[in-house]
This record gives C-alpha cells, sequence and structure tokens, in this order.
C-alpha cells in the first residue's frame, strides 16, 4: 500500500482510487440512511465499490459517500476483505479487512491493512500452524 500511494496510484475524489469491499452486515435503506438487518437475519453477501480517502500506517480510510456513488461497509461486516484493482492487469489484490465504519454506513468505512509486518506475522502464523 505505501508503494501504491508513494507511485501515485491511491487518489482521492470522484475519478479516483476505487476498492471492491465484501460484507454479510446490514442494508441501508434510502432515504433518510436507515440501516437495518436483512429479513430473518439471513446472511446475504454484497459487494460495493468504495473510494479512496486516505492512508497511514495500519489503516485504509476509504469513501463510501452514496451521493459521490460510492457504496461501503458496515455493522456485521467486519473481517470481510477489501480488493484494489490493478489498472493494468485487472487482478485483484486483497490489501485490507473491514473494520468498521461510521453509524448510518454512508460516510466512511475503515479497513485494516494486510501488508504491515504486524499483519504479515499474524497471517504467517496461522498458516504455520495449520501445517502441524
Amino acid at each position: 500500500m505505501d508503494n501504491l500511494n508513494n507511485i501515485g496510484q491511491l487518489q482521492a475524489g470522484p475519478e479516483g482510487t476505487k476498492f471492491t469491499v465484501v460484507g454479510y452486515g446490514m442494508r441501508v435503506d434510502w432515504p433518510p440512511p436507515e440501516p437495518s438487518w436483512w429479513p430473518d437475519e439471513s446472511a446475504i453477501r454484497n459487494t460495493a465499490q468504495s473510494g479512496y480517502l486516505g492512508l497511514n500506517d495500519g489503516w485504509l480510510f476509504l469513501d463510501q459517500n452514496l451521493a459521490a456513488g460510492y457504496g461501503g461497509t458496515t455493522t456485521g461486516d467486519s473481517g470481510g476483505p477489501t480488493f484494489w484493482t490493478d489498472p493494468q492487469t485487472g487482478n485483484e489484490v486483497l490489501v485490507s479487512v473491514t473494520s468498521w465504519g461510521d453509524v448510518n454506513c454512508v460516510a466512511h468505512g475503515v479497513a485494516y491493512r494486510i501488508d504491515t509486518a504486524e499483519s504479515l506475522k499474524f497471517i504467517r502464523d496461522v498458516i504455520d500452524s495449520l501445517k502441524k
């Protein structure tokens, strides 16, 4: 993620970088924004395109403003994958997992980066534990 940022691949705004987010959480009915659980608590996988807002050492911040044409994550989506699509190859790359968003599910989402040393150690430890 730092490399993508350094070479200008992460841009905010309407024509900026988009990420695909996946979740099984709540839905939002409009207007006004009213989050609710799916009928009978059935888990329905949904995807949305979120825009880039920012990046720091551990977190990817996503724009999920519906007025700007974005969607996003909400309650119940934690742990779901966030993918960046390489504009040259079209390959989707897992870059983070959903952590939280705003209460009404309409402004921003926050995802934990999986490219950090701490995340990569955790992933390696889990994979190693499965080999035993």
